[in-house]
């Protein structure tokens, strides 16, 4: 599990002001879980109060994704 500061420390050093994260799920379902969800949230919250914007969280799982920002999610 991803925490905030690790998922947001380069991007502050770039002086970034929109976050797009990834991972993959190799399981080859792209379906967020859970643990997905709560970490996309938090992420999001705490982007936001750092005046970034998160963009989207993108799982990959083989030739397939899924785009929290598509699903209306972010």
């Amino acid at each position: 599990v991803s925490h905030p500061r690790d998922v947001f420390r380069v991007a502050m050093l770039g002086s970034a002001s929109r976050v797009v994260v990834f991972h993959n799920h190799p399981s080859g379902d792209p379906t967020p879980s859970e643990m997905d969800k709560l970490v996309t949230r938090r992420l999001a919250q705490a982007g936001e109060l750092m005046g970034m914007e998160l963009m989207d969280h993108i799982i990959l799982a083989g030739r397939t994704f899924y785009s929290f920002r598509r699903a209306g999610l972010l």
